[in-house]
């Protein structure tokens, strides 16, 4: 799990899979996106599914537009839907991530 700030102006939260095999990633990627339906309709919200095939890990994720330079109650909304988003990823993704070996 991770907050990411990418070249684009966005605060992204991501599960990064990376087992560090190639092929196991793919197949719990693989295994995650059919269940793609009641992931996003737990978390409220259409997810980023990155199998990202030229690269060992995989990453599912959602963003928000962010700039650094906003005022403090924009940056301050901004991490509070980061937060938030974070933890609905943790409780949706970890009971099923925990059954993969």
């Amino acid at each position: 799990y991770g907050w990411a700030l990418p070249r684009s102006p966005d605060l992204r939260v991501e599960i990064y899979i990376d087992h560090g095999n190639e092929r196991r990633n793919k197949e719990i990627f693989d295994e995650l996106i059919k269940q793609r339906n009641e992931i996003e309709e737990i978390i409220g919200a259409s997810l980023h599914w990155d199998r990202l095939d030229t690269k060992r890990a995989c990453r599912i994720s959602i963003s928000k537009p962010f700039d650094v330079e906003n005022p403090d109650d924009d940056r301050k909304s901004v991490k509070n839907w980061g937060v938030d988003r974070m933890l609905k990823f943790m409780d949706v993704f970890q009971p099923r991530i925990r059954n993969f070996k």
